[in-house]
């Protein structure tokens, strides 16, 4: 089934999103992985430019990520970052907590490739359902927003480049891209995670009122933010 519908009339575009939206904040043990996906046209057989693949896990205030080479962890006191490639770690005090109910944060995003289109397509087929946005001007010709439409789980999101862009696929080396498809697997609504898993600590030691780089990451440069040693 397929609906061609305008911004304000038709399938309950904001309803959705809003259920999407409330999906993610009232599941406190989350764990997903996203793979981002580039490919050089917007055909079905274009061929793949780059690959990337991530990994987010959620444990109430606490978060998870890794992509690209870079590890970031929020805890209930820090936000800690460890980029590889480069090796340096960042830590600094944290300030805001994810997943509050007053950032919005879902239903903002989503609600943003609304207010950029002229118009949206729906198709469902009673489990899946889909929002294919058409965007008036930018980056994006197109945006689609796939959902499982009994959980309000986002499946994929898909972006259709309005213009080729170019994508570093090594430091060196950059290719051109019309399309990026996000994929969003082994989703776990109950997942286990290890006692450290959200720690600065698998990373740091505290010393004397300090924060040293564990053994493992002694080539890493540390920096820390003027506010983390207040919160020793």
């Amino acid at each position: 089934m397929i609906l061609l519908v305008n911004p304000i009339q038709g399938q309950n575009l904001e309803k959705d999103f809003q259920a999407i939206h409330e999906t993610y904040l009232t599941h406190p043990f989350l764990s997903f992985k996203p793979t981002y996906t580039f490919y050089d046209d917007t055909l079905a057989n274009a061929v793949v430019v780059d690959k990337l693949q991530g990994e987010v896990k959620r444990r109430g205030y606490c978060l998870y990520t890794n992509l690209a080479g870079i590890e970031t962890i929020q805890n209930e006191q820090f936000t800690l970052v460890v980029n590889h490639e480069v090796r340096d770690i960042t830590l600094s005090a944290r300030t805001k907590k994810a997943f509050e109910w007053e950032d919005h944060f879902y239903f903002d995003q989503l609600k943003s490739f609304l207010d950029m289109s002229s118009g949206y397509a729906y198709r469902t087929n009673g489990i899946f359902s889909r929002y294919d946005l058409f965007i008036k001007e930018g980056k994006y010709a197109k945006i689609a927003v796939h959902f499982d439409s009994r959980t309000h789980f986002i499946h994929k999101l898909v972006f259709y480049y309005r213009y080729p862009q170019m994508i570093a696929v090594t430091p060196h080396v950059s290719k051109s891209a019309l399309k990026m498809e996000v994929f969003y697997s082994d989703i776990n609504v109950y997942p286990i995670y290890a006692v450290s898993e959200f720690s600065e600590q698998k990373y740091l030691t505290k010393k004397q009122n300090n924060f040293v780089c564990k053994p493992t990451f002694k080539y890493y440069e540390l920096k820390l933010d003027e506010n983390v040693l207040d919160q020793l």
